[in-house]
């Protein structure tokens, strides 16, 4: 099965390619793009599969989703030159919680992650 990522290094691996690694299997990356939406548009139009971030996909996706299994996660860093004003505190704060990022249009359609 093809591809697409959303990566602009060609010698970086993505979410994506660490996750099939890590499933025990080298993905065949058909196209690169540096946009998300990108790679989600090449794969609702048949070019193959791909990972992107839930606030990439519209409400009205036509398309496949699935979980992936097992769950794919990441790490996320906060850094500033100042101290944060009350927004950025809260979001920090968000982020160490574990605050879950999906948005609800995702859950709604399919349901909490693995």
């Amino acid at each position: 099965m093809n591809g697409c990522t959303s990566h602009p290094r060609a010698d970086c691996p993505t979410s994506s390619t660490i996750a099939c690694q890590a499933a025990g299997f080298e993905p065949h990356i058909a196209v690169r793009t540096e946009q998300a939406p990108s790679a989600l548009a090449l794969a609702l139009e048949g070019l193959g599969l791909t990972l992107v971030p839930g606030n990439v996909v519209a409400p009205d996706f036509p398309g496949l989703m699935l979980w992936p299994d097992p769950p794919v996660r990441r790490q996320l860093s906060v850094y500033t030159r100042v101290r944060p004003d009350p927004i950025t505190a809260a979001f920090v704060a968000a982020i160490r919680r574990g605050t879950l990022a999906t948005p609800p249009h995702i859950l709604d359609r399919l349901g909490s992650p693995l």
